[in-house]
């Protein structure tokens, strides 16, 4: 899962940095665009208190219950994320499938900005043998609910509350 700030205000880990889910959206910004085609891309927030929350809860089940998947199962679409994040001040340009893949290897080319893209590598929907292995975690959201916990509903506050502190922390700059 992404794990991501605190619900109550967004307050991220103080590893930011090396969050996954982060460098990409920060390489997004480095390319200045994002493909069209992936608007509707679904990607999931686990604030990191409910996860710690989760995974205290199921540290109490039974010995015989032991892999879980700690992850929301609430997501929403990349185009509430790059809302978000414009209302922040990053403006991350939305732009057809192959200008996105031009302005992409332009960056990747480019020796000034190709660490600052290259984590979006594997994630280019170009790259046609890329095959991502999901993860199912019915079972423990189901463990969840029989604990009483159930994950947020992730608004547009709570993203504007992350991207809000990590424009605070001047990560896209």
């Amino acid at each position: 899962g992404n794990l991501m700030g605190r619900e109550k205000d967004g307050e991220f880990q103080a590893n930011f940095s090396t969050n996954g889910f982060m460098s990409r959206l920060k390489a997004y910004s480095a390319v200045g665009c994002f493909p069209i085609g992936e608007l509707d891309r679904e990607v999931e927030f686990s604030a990191i208190d409910c996860t710690a929350r989760a995974v205290v809860l199921l540290a109490g089940t039974p010995d015989k219950f032991t892999v879980f998947h700690v992850n929301s199962c609430r997501s929403v679409h990349m185009a509430n994320v790059l809302k978000a994040l414009a209302r922040a001040g990053v403006e991350i340009e939305v732009v057809s499938d192959e200008d996105y893949i031009a302005r992409f290897n332009a960056a990747l080319a480019d020796e000034k900005s190709n660490i600052a893209v290259s984590p979006l590598i594997a994630y280019n929907t170009h790259n046609k043998g890329l095959r991502l292995v999901g993860s199912k975690n019915e079972f423990s959201v189901k463990a969840l609910y029989r604990l009483s916990f159930m994950w947020p509903i992730v608004e547009e506050s709570y993203i504007a509350k992350v991207a809000n502190a990590l424009v605070t922390l001047e990560y896209f700059d």
